[in-house]
């Protein structure tokens, strides 16, 4: 035991002190008493002996920032969450192990929160789209929160956001037809007793649709 100093030599980003090392890689504290530095590589995976490591914080408070590679990474899943490691790997010009590593952080760290499949709303018979500006009569704490809650059970309602400005909610539904729309409108959204005033705006032609963030 005693104090350490070096770099991790398989992710590059390790320093160590006292008789512990800190990968900000993993954001992990590892024990260094019983292996050498040349076998951190192996540790700093969790792969030699997962019973030498310990969290001291969440991993959600070591990545301050996420590096070009995490964003290469994130930008590559957004475009296709289907790519496997292997192939990330290869685009950016990696092995497979850190890619899979870094995946995984990214993962427990919150930045990836799930993996879905995209389906196309016209072959599922979903194609009418509305925006639905919603003004509520009373606005106060238990009124807003019983909106927020009684909102969550109509499946029609793809979106739900609490904005500023001439309405307090905009709804993002998706429904097969007009007719569908006044059965949600007459039959659902109505029951909810607090609101004042709605107002559709229907979408004509989709011009761009994305759901990947600018990183």
């Amino acid at each position: 035991k005693g104090i350490y100093s070096g770099k991790c030599i398989y992710c590059g980003i390790c320093f160590q002190e006292d008789c512990r090392v800190k990968c900000l890689f993993l954001g992990l504290y590892l024990f260094v008493d019983d292996f050498s530095f040349l076998d951190l590589k192996e540790v700093c995976w969790q792969k030699k002996n997962p019973s030498l490591t310990t969290y001291d914080f969440p991993l959600t408070t070591f990545m301050e920032e996420l590096d070009e590679t995490d964003i290469a990474i994130l930008r590559l899943l957004q475009e296709n969450a289907h790519y496997t490691n292997k192939e990330i790997a290869a685009k950016l010009s990696l092995t497979i192990t850190p890619v899979f590593e870094r995946i995984k952080r990214l993962e427990a760290q919150g930045y990836v929160r799930q993996y879905v499949a995209l389906l196309d709303k016209d072959r599922i018979g979903k194609g009418l789209t509305a925006f639905c500006n919603v003004t509520l009569r009373h606005h106060t704490k238990e009124n807003v929160e019983q909106f927020e809650r009684e909102i969550q059970q109509f499946n029609e309602v793809q979106e739900c956001y609490h904005v500023a400005g001439a309405s307090d909610f905009l709804l993002k539904v998706n429904v097969g037809n007009m007719a569908e729309y006044h059965h949600f409108i007459r039959n659902k959204l109505s029951t909810i007793e607090n609101i004042g005033n709605l107002n559709s705006s229907f979408v004509l032609n989709e011009i761009k649709y994305t759901l990947a963030y600018d990183i």
